[in-house]
């Protein structure tokens, strides 16, 4: 028998542990620049970044983890270059999560 399954449309927010793997980016640089993106634009930020209870507190001790607008995600990555966003954007669509965005805006820049 088939069973009809209700698409809700493409998912619209990701966990920052699944950026920093599949984009292959240091999860406390994440960190680093989600919070500079607080601080330059804490209304957007209210909306699009959630921090959340680690589930794997023991393995990813030390860790904050965030729950994101996938546009927020597209931006950390694109900030690491082309080759870093074009990883991330392949799993994304592999995976069913939203990535098409309005224009994007700038991240808080990195130091080097």
């Amino acid at each position: 028998m088939l069973k009809l399954i209700r698409n809700k449309g493409p998912k619209e927010t990701i966990n920052t542990l699944i950026v920093a793997e599949k984009a292959r980016i240091n999860h406390q640089d994440i960190e680093e620049l989600l919070l500079r993106y607080q601080r330059s634009n804490p209304e957007d930020a209210a909306r699009s970044i959630t921090e959340v209870t680690n589930p794997n507190q023991e393995k990813h001790e030390g860790l904050r983890v965030f729950v994101i607008q996938t546009r927020i995600a597209l931006m950390l990555a694109n900030s690491y270059g082309s080759e870093t966003y074009q990883a991330l954007k392949t799993f994304m669509d592999r995976q069913g999560y939203k990535t098409q965005t309005g224009p994007l805006c700038a991240v808080p820049g990195q130091e080097d």
